[in-house]
């Protein structure tokens, strides 16, 4: 009833539900599809088999740079998990249309998964924007990925007594280098280690935001779903005001990476 009453803490409550239901479905589908006796011949789905029953939501939880709360990031939790069926049905064709047939919610929950999977197509529409300036979509992911990679490090550092807590700016320097990333690639980044600065913010990411954010009244949208994407104040003075544009263009403007900045390591 949250959901339905446009609640956005109801809203993303579910979405998280049903991403760890999926999770479960899946595992349930390899049961059923394969037997739960795997012959020698299914190594490669015990293997894959293991991997889902091993992800975990909080193997992809981090420190929110601009709250200093300890979030998952269920975009990145999904996308392993179907990294995971896609590999299944590749080798096993057939494996995701039974996946996906024991999604279903009841029928009373009808309109609610009709509206998170409109949420969830423009969410997948927003994730070919890139939040930055001057960056494509990619180049953002690559400094991403590769930060939530320092910090899974940082967390295994702290718990040898040998290493400790190793600061991030020291511990992207460290990891890049093993990495044999470029100089370049670990100054930007450094610039985006606590969130992407005012001055470099694409303004094209937060129209389409707001273009999209929904209302209560309407129990749809991305703000029913994502409430975490609109924490910063511009949006949320955005949803209130009802426009279709920040009300704040980025602080600083003219801010710009330099995408070779991001070229693969040599």
């Amino acid at each position: 009833e949250g959901v339905r009453a446009g609640n956005p803490q109801a809203g993303q409550a579910f979405r998280n539900e049903f991403s760890q239901f999926k999770t479960l479905m899946a595992g349930v589908a390899i049961d059923s599809f394969f037997g739960v006796d795997f012959g020698e011949a299914d190594t490669d789905v015990k293997r894959l088999r293991e991997e889902l029953s091993n992800l975990k939501p909080v193997n992809f939880a981090d420190i929110d740079p601009n709250t200093g709360d300890f979030v998952v990031d269920w975009d990145a939790y999904g996308a392993e998990r179907d990294r995971i069926i896609d590999q299944i049905d590749r080798d096993r064709p057939g494996f995701r249309n039974a996946y996906e047939s024991r999604l279903r919610l009841p029928e009373e929950f009808a309109d609610v998964e009709r509206a998170f999977q409109a949420a969830q197509n423009l969410r997948d529409q927003l994730s070919q924007i890139s939040p930055v300036q001057g960056l494509t979509a990619d180049q953002y992911d690559q400094v991403r990925d590769f930060l939530r990679e320092v910090n899974n490090q940082r967390r295994q550092w702290r718990l040898d007594p040998r290493v400790g807590d190793i600061p991030l700016e020291r511990a992207i320097v460290i990891v890049g280098q093993q990495q044999g990333k470029e100089r370049s690639f670990l100054n930007a980044a450094n610039t985006l280690r606590g969130g992407v600065p005012d001055r470099l913010r694409n303004p094209e990411y937060d129209r389409f935001l707001l273009a999209n954010a929904g209302t209560g009244q309407q129990a749809q949208g991305l703000f029913l779903f994502y409430p975490e994407l609109f924490r910063r104040t511009s949006l949320q003075l955005g949803i209130a005001q009802g426009q279709g544009a920040p009300v704040f263009e980025s602080a600083g403007g003219g801010g710009r990476f330099n995408p070779r900045s991001l070229r693969p390591a040599r």
